[in-house]
């Protein structure tokens, strides 16, 4: 939905060199109902997008009822009002979202760290009931791992979207899981969410010019000091392997990320 009044000051500039260099700096100022962006971009880049949410999860919900009941000739002056629902409200409408594996492709193809947290909460509301909360999201994923048999001494989860510097998670158990999730009768919803090397995603431009191309369906993971990817591989010989690489240090951008490469590689041609 559209923010009533909102103005946008855009003062990005069109720059050369790689695609990889391109960066911005979006400001949302409510009070003034103004977006300002400014940096470079690169003339390699071509089209992208970007997501940003500029409004509270009430306010979206009032923009968009808004818009909609206007659109269909509807006059509309109302405010937004927060409060608890009455036993003697009536219920006009249930919106249903898109299933989960439509829902996974967005996470997981473009790492969507507010959705993957959302998702994350989902589990602890629906296994436990609501209010959605952290902890009981932690306790629902336990006891899924638990009965998975997998093994989760020393892991970690800190908000469900991986931006954490306190989160914890072994090569080994991510490759359990990994095992686990082939053997689920979802797995195709699961396995054709994940980015496809070198063909589209949050992996699109990686090894798009190499026989790797199009053969892995693999999630990436990246802070500064960090990087990991992760996921599911054809070699050239027809054999599937779940394959986790995962490096943290000053150089995991740098030469882990080459390291990463190289063992992708490698593995391919086994």
């Amino acid at each position: 939905p559209l923010i009533p009044g909102l103005q946008l000051e855009n003062s990005m500039t069109l720059a050369k060199g790689g695609c990889s260099k391109w960066h911005y700096h979006p400001t949302f100022q409510p009070e003034e109902a103004a977006l300002k962006v400014s940096g470079a971009y690169s003339a390699d880049c071509g089209k992208n997008f970007v997501m940003r949410v500029m409004s509270t999860p009430e306010e979206h919900v009032f923009n968009a009822f808004r818009d909609v009941w206007k659109s269909q000739g509807g006059v509309f002056n109302g405010k937004l009002q927060i409060g608890q629902v009455q036993t003697t409200d009536v219920l006009l409408h249930t919106h249903e979202s898109r299933t989960l594996g439509e829902q996974i492709r967005f996470v997981n193809k473009w790492s969507n760290n507010v959705m993957a947290r959302n998702m994350f909460l989902t589990v602890g509301a629906q296994t436990l009931g609501a209010p959605a909360t952290l902890d009981k999201s932690r306790i629902a994923m336990a006891n899924l791992l638990q009965k998975a048999g997998i093994d989760y001494t020393g892991m970690v989860v800190e908000n469900g979207s991986g931006l954490s510097r306190v989160e914890r998670l072994s090569a080994r158990q991510l490759g359990q899981l990994l095992e686990t999730a082939w053997r689920d009768p979802y797995m195709p919803e699961f396995v054709a969410s994940l980015p496809l090397l070198g063909e589209d995603g949050t992996l699109a431009s990686r090894f798009k010019d190499d026989d790797l191309r199009g053969r892995s369906h693999m999630k990436t993971g990246t802070l500064s000091d960090a990087t990991a990817i992760a996921g599911y591989m054809l070699t050239r010989s027809g054999k599937r392997l779940v394959i986790v690489l995962q490096h943290n240090g000053r150089e995991a951008q740098g030469s882990g990320r080459r390291l990463q490469d190289a063992i992708l590689k490698w593995a391919f041609e086994q």
